[in-house]
């Protein structure tokens, strides 16, 4: 996973054609029954689509190797970065 955060966290997400079903938010305003949300800092939260989280085992395992990755200080900026991710290869 983290080879492909190395060229930030959008450019994964679309390779592994799961952009709309990840999605990386900085508050959760309204809880949505059909989505999961994942806290990765103060700042950061990770919202899943249920349905789909639920059904197929390669989207658990997308999700739970970016927490892996991911560090209580993560926020929505440095998830583009492509530095902070090379960084985290290193």
């Amino acid at each position: 996973m983290l080879f492909y955060m190395s060229k930030g966290i959008k450019y994964a997400l679309d390779y592994l054609n799961l952009d709309g079903i990840i999605e990386f938010i900085d508050k959760i305003e309204t809880k949505d029954d059909s989505k999961i949300y994942f806290q990765l800092s103060n700042s950061c939260y990770m919202q899943v689509d249920r349905e789909i989280f639920d059904k197929y085992t390669f989207v658990k395992s997308v999700v739970m190797g970016i927490i892996h990755i991911s560090s209580n200080r993560v926020n929505l900026t440095n998830l583009n970065d492509k530095a902070y991710w090379i960084k985290k290869i290193s």
